[in-house]
Protein backbone atom coordinates (compact mmCIF):
# COMPACT_ATOMS: atom_id res chain seq x y z
CA UNK A 1 0.00 0.00 0.00
CA UNK A 2 1.14 3.50 -1.05
CA UNK A 3 2.40 6.07 1.74
CA UNK A 4 1.33 8.54 -0.83
CA UNK A 5 -1.14 11.38 0.78
CA UNK A 6 -2.42 13.49 -2.45
CA UNK A 7 -3.08 12.22 -6.03
CA UNK A 8 -4.81 15.45 -8.26
CA UNK A 9 -6.73 14.09 -11.31
CA UNK A 10 -7.30 15.82 -13.96
CA UNK A 11 -9.36 14.68 -16.67
CA UNK A 12 -8.68 16.05 -20.57
CA UNK A 13 -9.81 15.63 -24.10
CA UNK A 14 -8.24 17.44 -26.71
CA UNK A 15 -7.48 21.21 -24.76
CA UNK A 16 -3.96 20.74 -24.62
CA UNK A 17 -3.57 24.63 -24.46
CA UNK A 18 -5.96 24.72 -21.39
CA UNK A 19 -4.34 21.68 -19.60
CA UNK A 20 -0.88 23.42 -20.18
CA UNK A 21 -1.85 26.80 -18.41
CA UNK A 22 -3.31 24.30 -15.59
CA UNK A 23 0.23 22.09 -15.34
CA UNK A 24 1.93 25.66 -15.01
CA UNK A 25 -0.09 26.56 -12.08
CA UNK A 26 -0.01 23.19 -10.86
CA UNK A 27 4.12 23.57 -11.15
CA UNK A 28 4.38 26.25 -8.84
CA UNK A 29 2.11 25.02 -5.98
CA UNK A 30 3.35 26.15 -2.18
CA UNK A 31 3.82 22.41 -1.55
CA UNK A 32 6.44 20.30 -2.75
CA UNK A 33 5.80 18.13 -5.81
CA UNK A 34 7.41 15.23 -4.44
CA UNK A 35 4.82 14.80 -2.25
CA UNK A 36 2.47 14.22 -4.37
CA UNK A 37 0.86 13.19 -7.40
CA UNK A 38 -0.92 14.58 -10.69
CA UNK A 39 -2.27 12.50 -13.12
CA UNK A 40 -3.77 13.25 -16.35
CA UNK A 41 -6.55 10.76 -17.71
CA UNK A 42 -6.89 11.21 -21.13
CA UNK A 43 -9.98 10.71 -23.39
CA UNK A 44 -8.35 12.45 -26.61
CA UNK A 45 -8.74 10.28 -29.89
CA UNK A 46 -7.81 12.42 -32.47
CA UNK A 47 -4.83 13.88 -30.65
CA UNK A 48 -3.55 13.51 -26.90
CA UNK A 49 -1.40 15.42 -24.24
CA UNK A 50 0.66 12.64 -23.81
CA UNK A 51 3.72 14.16 -25.80
CA UNK A 52 3.33 17.55 -24.63
CA UNK A 53 3.31 16.08 -20.93
CA UNK A 54 6.56 14.26 -21.23
CA UNK A 55 8.20 17.27 -22.84
CA UNK A 56 7.11 20.24 -20.56
CA UNK A 57 5.84 18.46 -17.06
CA UNK A 58 7.81 15.57 -16.31
CA UNK A 59 6.14 15.72 -12.90
CA UNK A 60 2.80 14.68 -14.32
CA UNK A 61 1.33 10.93 -14.99
CA UNK A 62 -0.25 10.64 -18.38
CA UNK A 63 -2.85 7.39 -18.77
CA UNK A 64 -5.50 7.14 -21.76
CA UNK A 65 -8.80 7.31 -20.75
CA UNK A 66 -11.36 5.15 -20.73
CA UNK A 67 -13.36 7.27 -23.63
CA UNK A 68 -17.12 6.69 -22.74
CA UNK A 69 -17.34 10.75 -21.01
CA UNK A 70 -16.14 12.82 -18.20
CA UNK A 71 -17.56 10.37 -15.21
CA UNK A 72 -15.87 7.20 -16.89
CA UNK A 73 -12.54 9.43 -17.71
CA UNK A 74 -12.43 10.56 -13.80
CA UNK A 75 -12.72 6.85 -12.83
CA UNK A 76 -10.33 6.01 -14.91
CA UNK A 77 -7.73 8.76 -13.28
CA UNK A 78 -8.70 7.25 -9.69
CA UNK A 79 -8.36 3.69 -10.45
CA UNK A 80 -4.50 5.10 -11.37
CA UNK A 81 -4.57 7.28 -8.69
CA UNK A 82 -1.91 5.82 -5.49
CA UNK A 83 -3.48 8.67 -2.56
CA UNK A 84 -4.98 8.47 0.27
CA UNK A 85 -6.72 11.76 -1.09
CA UNK A 86 -8.32 12.18 -4.48
CA UNK A 87 -8.48 15.85 -5.56
CA UNK A 88 -10.05 16.72 -8.62
CA UNK A 89 -9.98 19.57 -11.13
CA UNK A 90 -10.51 20.37 -14.62
CA UNK A 91 -8.20 21.25 -17.43
CA UNK A 92 -9.77 24.60 -18.02
CA UNK A 93 -9.25 25.69 -14.06
CA UNK A 94 -6.06 27.54 -12.54
CA UNK A 95 -5.48 26.86 -9.36
CA UNK A 96 -3.89 29.35 -6.61
CA UNK A 97 -0.48 28.73 -5.61
CA UNK A 98 -1.57 28.16 -1.92
CA UNK A 99 -4.34 25.17 -3.12
CA UNK A 100 -2.80 21.59 -2.61
CA UNK A 101 -1.81 23.38 1.03
CA UNK A 102 -4.94 24.42 2.29
CA UNK A 103 -6.20 20.82 1.45
CA UNK A 104 -3.58 19.91 3.63
CA UNK A 105 -4.11 21.92 6.54
CA UNK A 106 -7.85 21.58 6.20
CA UNK A 107 -7.62 17.76 6.57
CA UNK A 108 -5.24 17.53 9.64
CA UNK A 109 -7.27 20.13 11.54
CA UNK A 110 -10.91 18.02 10.98
CA UNK A 111 -9.84 14.63 11.66
CA UNK A 112 -13.27 12.56 10.34
CA UNK A 113 -14.34 14.53 7.75
CA UNK A 114 -13.94 12.21 4.50
CA UNK A 115 -14.82 15.61 1.65
CA UNK A 116 -13.60 18.58 1.36
CA UNK A 117 -15.03 21.39 -1.94
CA UNK A 118 -12.81 24.02 -2.26
CA UNK A 119 -14.02 27.73 -3.62
CA UNK A 120 -14.23 27.70 -7.65
CA UNK A 121 -14.09 31.68 -8.94
CA UNK A 122 -14.31 33.24 -12.30
CA UNK A 123 -11.82 35.60 -13.60
CA UNK A 124 -13.88 38.40 -14.92
CA UNK A 125 -17.80 39.87 -15.15
CA UNK A 126 -19.72 37.65 -17.30
CA UNK A 127 -20.81 39.35 -20.27
CA UNK A 128 -23.11 37.13 -22.35
CA UNK A 129 -25.69 34.63 -21.56
CA UNK A 130 -23.34 31.70 -22.93
CA UNK A 131 -20.14 32.33 -21.08
CA UNK A 132 -20.36 29.42 -18.41
CA UNK A 133 -18.48 28.03 -15.56
CA UNK A 134 -18.88 26.10 -12.29
CA UNK A 135 -18.60 29.09 -9.95
CA UNK A 136 -18.86 28.34 -6.08
CA UNK A 137 -18.46 31.44 -4.07
CA UNK A 138 -20.00 29.93 -0.96
CA UNK A 139 -19.80 26.16 -0.39
CA UNK A 140 -22.78 23.42 -0.93
CA UNK A 141 -22.19 22.56 -4.85
CA UNK A 142 -19.17 20.55 -4.75
CA UNK A 143 -18.54 21.00 -8.76
CA UNK A 144 -16.31 18.11 -9.97
CA UNK A 145 -13.34 21.07 -10.77
CA UNK A 146 -12.57 21.90 -7.18
CA UNK A 147 -13.08 18.85 -4.30
CA UNK A 148 -11.35 16.71 -2.18
CA UNK A 149 -12.16 12.98 -1.23
CA UNK A 150 -11.00 10.25 0.68
CA UNK A 151 -10.05 7.45 -2.12
CA UNK A 152 -11.89 4.77 0.56
CA UNK A 153 -15.07 6.99 0.38
CA UNK A 154 -14.72 7.13 -3.25
CA UNK A 155 -15.08 3.98 -4.12
CA UNK A 156 -17.25 2.68 -1.65
CA UNK A 157 -19.95 4.90 -3.51
CA UNK A 158 -18.58 3.32 -6.91
CA UNK A 159 -16.71 6.32 -8.37
CA UNK A 160 -18.52 9.14 -11.08
CA UNK A 161 -21.82 6.92 -12.07
CA UNK A 162 -20.82 6.10 -15.87
CA UNK A 163 -24.03 6.88 -17.60
CA UNK A 164 -23.97 10.50 -16.95
CA UNK A 165 -22.27 10.85 -20.47
CA UNK A 166 -22.32 14.70 -20.43
CA UNK A 167 -23.69 16.60 -17.88
CA UNK A 168 -24.69 16.04 -13.79
CA UNK A 169 -22.08 13.39 -12.91
CA UNK A 170 -20.95 15.55 -10.07
CA UNK A 171 -24.40 16.50 -8.66
CA UNK A 172 -25.03 12.78 -8.65
CA UNK A 173 -21.83 11.87 -6.81
CA UNK A 174 -22.73 14.94 -4.28
CA UNK A 175 -25.77 13.71 -3.73
CA UNK A 176 -24.80 10.21 -3.05
CA UNK A 177 -22.24 11.63 -0.50
CA UNK A 178 -25.10 13.19 1.37
CA UNK A 179 -27.26 10.22 1.30
CA UNK A 180 -24.73 8.36 3.30
CA UNK A 181 -24.63 11.23 5.74
CA UNK A 182 -21.37 12.74 4.93
CA UNK A 183 -21.26 16.56 4.68
CA UNK A 184 -18.45 18.48 2.51
CA UNK A 185 -16.41 21.31 4.44
CA UNK A 186 -16.00 24.08 2.34
CA UNK A 187 -12.09 26.02 2.14
CA UNK A 188 -12.25 29.06 0.74
CA UNK A 189 -8.62 29.56 0.40
CA UNK A 190 -8.59 26.50 -1.36
CA UNK A 191 -9.57 27.77 -4.89
CA UNK A 192 -9.30 27.54 -7.98
CA UNK A 193 -9.67 30.22 -11.04
CA UNK A 194 -12.15 28.82 -13.67
CA UNK A 195 -12.56 31.45 -16.08
CA UNK A 196 -15.33 31.74 -18.61
CA UNK A 197 -15.73 29.70 -21.24
CA UNK A 198 -18.21 30.80 -24.21
CA UNK A 199 -20.41 28.16 -25.11
CA UNK A 200 -21.67 27.76 -28.83
CA UNK A 201 -25.65 28.93 -29.00
CA UNK A 202 -26.70 27.06 -32.03
CA UNK A 203 -25.30 24.00 -30.93
CA UNK A 204 -26.08 24.20 -27.45
CA UNK A 205 -29.76 24.56 -28.85
CA UNK A 206 -29.27 21.46 -31.03
CA UNK A 207 -27.74 19.03 -28.85
CA UNK A 208 -29.78 20.57 -25.50
CA UNK A 209 -31.39 16.88 -25.51
CA UNK A 210 -28.43 15.52 -23.82
CA UNK A 211 -28.49 18.06 -20.96
CA UNK A 212 -31.82 17.20 -20.89
CA UNK A 213 -31.91 13.55 -20.33
CA UNK A 214 -28.91 13.82 -18.43
CA UNK A 215 -31.12 16.09 -16.05
CA UNK A 216 -33.85 13.41 -16.17
CA UNK A 217 -31.50 10.91 -15.14
CA UNK A 218 -30.54 12.37 -12.68
CA UNK A 219 -33.84 13.45 -10.92
CA UNK A 220 -35.20 9.66 -11.51
CA UNK A 221 -32.65 7.55 -9.95
CA UNK A 222 -34.27 8.33 -6.35
CA UNK A 223 -36.94 8.82 -5.32
CA UNK A 224 -36.82 12.04 -2.37
CA UNK A 225 -35.02 13.46 -5.36
CA UNK A 226 -37.62 12.92 -7.91
CA UNK A 227 -40.36 14.45 -5.08
CA UNK A 228 -37.89 17.07 -5.03
CA UNK A 229 -38.38 17.89 -8.24
CA UNK A 230 -42.06 17.71 -8.98
CA UNK A 231 -43.83 19.58 -11.80
CA UNK A 232 -44.15 22.87 -9.48
CA UNK A 233 -40.76 22.92 -9.12
CA UNK A 234 -39.85 23.20 -12.66
CA UNK A 235 -42.75 26.13 -12.92
CA UNK A 236 -40.98 28.16 -10.01
CA UNK A 237 -37.68 27.59 -11.51
CA UNK A 238 -38.98 28.43 -15.09
CA UNK A 239 -40.63 31.60 -13.82
CA UNK A 240 -37.47 32.52 -11.32
CA UNK A 241 -35.13 32.17 -14.08
CA UNK A 242 -37.21 34.26 -16.47
CA UNK A 243 -37.20 36.99 -14.34
CA UNK A 244 -34.31 36.91 -12.40
CA UNK A 245 -31.52 35.73 -15.49
CA UNK A 246 -33.35 36.55 -18.91
CA UNK A 247 -34.93 39.23 -18.41
CA UNK A 248 -32.73 41.02 -15.28
CA UNK A 249 -29.63 40.17 -17.89
CA UNK A 250 -31.02 40.87 -21.14
CA UNK A 251 -30.06 44.58 -21.68
CA UNK A 252 -26.49 44.00 -19.47
CA UNK A 253 -25.57 41.38 -22.16
CA UNK A 254 -27.03 43.40 -25.03
CA UNK A 255 -28.89 39.83 -25.55
CA UNK A 256 -25.70 38.26 -26.39
CA UNK A 257 -26.24 34.39 -26.52
CA UNK A 258 -29.77 34.54 -25.57
CA UNK A 259 -30.42 31.35 -27.44
CA UNK A 260 -28.22 29.72 -25.00
CA UNK A 261 -30.30 31.09 -22.05
CA UNK A 262 -33.38 30.04 -23.86
CA UNK A 263 -32.24 26.69 -24.51
CA UNK A 264 -32.44 26.29 -20.58
CA UNK A 265 -36.26 27.46 -20.26
CA UNK A 266 -37.17 24.67 -22.85
CA UNK A 267 -35.08 22.55 -21.24
CA UNK A 268 -37.18 23.43 -17.80
CA UNK A 269 -40.47 23.24 -19.55
CA UNK A 270 -39.83 19.98 -21.34
CA UNK A 271 -38.98 18.51 -17.97
CA UNK A 272 -41.80 20.28 -15.95
CA UNK A 273 -44.15 18.54 -18.58
CA UNK A 274 -42.47 15.14 -18.39
CA UNK A 275 -43.03 15.05 -15.03
CA UNK A 276 -46.65 16.63 -14.99
CA UNK A 277 -47.43 13.57 -17.32
CA UNK A 278 -45.06 10.66 -16.33
CA UNK A 279 -46.79 7.67 -14.95
CA UNK A 280 -45.55 5.35 -11.73
CA UNK A 281 -45.23 1.63 -14.34
CA UNK A 282 -43.30 4.35 -16.61
CA UNK A 283 -41.31 6.29 -14.00
CA UNK A 284 -40.53 2.19 -13.09
CA UNK A 285 -39.39 1.39 -16.29
CA UNK A 286 -37.40 4.23 -16.85
CA UNK A 287 -35.26 3.70 -13.74
CA UNK A 288 -34.38 0.31 -14.64
CA UNK A 289 -33.29 1.19 -17.92
CA UNK A 290 -31.17 4.43 -15.94
CA UNK A 291 -29.82 2.02 -13.38
CA UNK A 292 -26.90 3.39 -12.00
CA UNK A 293 -23.16 2.01 -13.56
CA UNK A 294 -21.32 2.64 -11.00
CA UNK A 295 -17.45 1.19 -11.13
CA UNK A 296 -14.69 -0.66 -8.62
CA UNK A 297 -11.37 -0.27 -7.80
CA UNK A 298 -10.34 -3.00 -9.62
Amino acid sequence: MSNLKFSVIIPTCHRNELLAECLERLSKQYYSLGEIEIIVTDDGEISTAESMIELNFPFVKWTKGAGRGPAANRNNGARVAKGKWLIFTDDDCLPDPNWIKEYDKAEQSNPGIMVFEGRTYPDKLKMAFNEVAPINETGGQMPSCNFMVSRELYWKLGGFDENFKFYFEDMDFSYRIKSLGFSSLFLPKAAVCHPWRKVDSLNFWKTRKFYKESYWKFIIKDEDLFKAHSPFFFLKQLIKDIVLDTLANFYKFKGRGILFNLSHRAIHLDLLIRTLFVTQEELQKIRKEYSPNHTSQV
